[in-house]
């Protein structure tokens, strides 16, 4: 009898178990990624979709719908405010997890604006100030702190989430994880995301 009860409870523990890839509401739960881009070139921007993942670069990214954060060094541009027509845009949370999430907070988003970058190997004579002015987030451009003073530069990064929003007006949660890739080499953003969080 007790084999008997085993196979009839069988079909119910994979009904169950088959339910678990969906929230309540019946939409499937936010999938977790690890990415790592190459950042090292001065003088170009990796573009990146978290749908299809890195995309050619556009012909012009200020009208592109085809990206959603671009990556250049330490510098990262969401597709919305003055780097693009989409909907994007970050905030950081305090929390370094994603643990417990709160909801996506639109009233909190932050657009790109402008910021100083080098678009070319700088001159670390201090002789020459190369910085030029580009559209990008300042907001999301805190995930790192680069120390300019010192030969190699050093940086530091912060361990918190940020909750971005995508050209169409999804939702992801990212933190970034290092700036090395698995061989230890530096100019490498590495970065884990939840998506799609709505």
């Amino acid at each position: 009898m007790k084999i008997n009860s085993l196979f009839l409870m069988l079909p119910v523990m994979l009904l169950s178990l088959a339910g678990c890839d969906k929230n309540d509401d019946g939409t499937p739960p936010p999938q977790g990624t690890s990415m790592t881009i190459e950042v090292k070139a001065y003088d170009k921007w990796t573009y990146f979709s978290f749908e299809n993942g890195i995309v050619p670069e556009p012909d012009d990214f200020t009208t592109s719908q085809a990206w959603d954060l671009a990556f250049h060094r330490w510098d990262v541009r969401t597709n919305g405010g003055q780097s693009g027509a989409g909907q994007g845009g970050t905030y950081m949370l305090t929390q370094t997890t994603f643990d417990n999430l709160p909801a996506p907070d639109a009233s909190r988003l932050v657009t790109d604006g402008t910021i100083l970058t080098y678009m070319q190997v700088p001159d670390m004579t201090g002789e020459n100030n190369q910085r030029v002015e580009v559209p990008a987030s300042t907001e999301l451009g805190k995930w790192m702190t680069v120390k300019m003073a010192t030969t190699p530069p050093g940086y530091e990064m912060a361990a918190n989430v940020f909750m971005v929003r995508t050209a169409g007006g999804k939702w992801a949660a990212m933190r970034f994880t290092n700036y090395m890739n698995d061989k230890a080499e530096k100019g490498y953003a590495s970065f884990t995301y939840l998506y799609p969080l709505n």
